[in-house]
């Protein structure tokens, strides 16, 4: 089984614990804030900062370094990605209260590129944090200022908001398991809820 953990903001480790082979840091991580991974096929995808990094992880024991989508970057700074079929949602948001969903085609995979925005998903002037998890053709999404969404991808350029749930204002993690929705965050007093899906 491959293991995937995050250290600081800057580093990643790749870990085969199936071989024992201890942990190796992947290097060129780029700069910024680290998003929580995702794979897709072969690739090994994370944000640092407004730009979604790839590595080859076909060898576990040898992941290699690709590339990242810096010439296509996010308006923000990316803190939640997911994958469905052949693109990568990124959520990104900026301190000034903007945020939206960038929409990386993986026509290509090991070199995603930007091929639109989204961020018709609220009526608000203030959006905040973003986390994002996928099953199917749907992308949830929380923002901590506005709570979940759920968007239909079915067009993947032209996401649509087929749900919501309010009263959940934390999005630091979001992951899915059987029908519950799983959002972490550091607001006090709610470390962690579940929405069922």
């Amino acid at each position: 089984m491959n293991r995937l953990r995050m250290v600081g903001w800057l580093g990643l480790v790749w870990s085969v614990a199936a071989g024992a082979a201890g942990f190796s840091t992947l290097s060129d991580a780029g700069g910024g804030a680290v998003s929580v991974p995702v794979v897709q096929g072969s690739y090994l995808y994370v944000a640092t900062g407004a730009t979604v990094n790839t590595w080859d992880v076909s060898d576990p024991a040898h992941p290699a370094y690709v590339g990242r989508s810096g010439l296509t970057p996010a308006p923000g700074t990316i803190t939640g990605l997911a994958a469905v079929g052949g693109s990568i949602y990124a959520g990104w948001s900026n301190p000034d209260g903007s945020a939206g969903v960038s929409i990386l085609s993986l026509a290509d995979p090991a070199h995603p590129a930007k091929v639109a925005e989204f961020d018709d998903y609220v009526d608000s002037t203030y959006r905040g944090r973003l986390a994002l998890a996928a099953s199917g053709n749907h992308v949830y999404l929380a923002d901590d200022q506005n709570g979940v969404f759920v968007l239909d991808v079915t067009d993947p350029l032209a996401p649509t908001v087929a749900g919501e749930a309010a009263g959940v204002y934390v999005a630091e993690g979001a992951a899915l398991f059987d029908n519950h929705l799983f959002v972490t965050g550091s607001e006090i007093g709610r470390a962690s809820c579940r929405e069922r899906v």
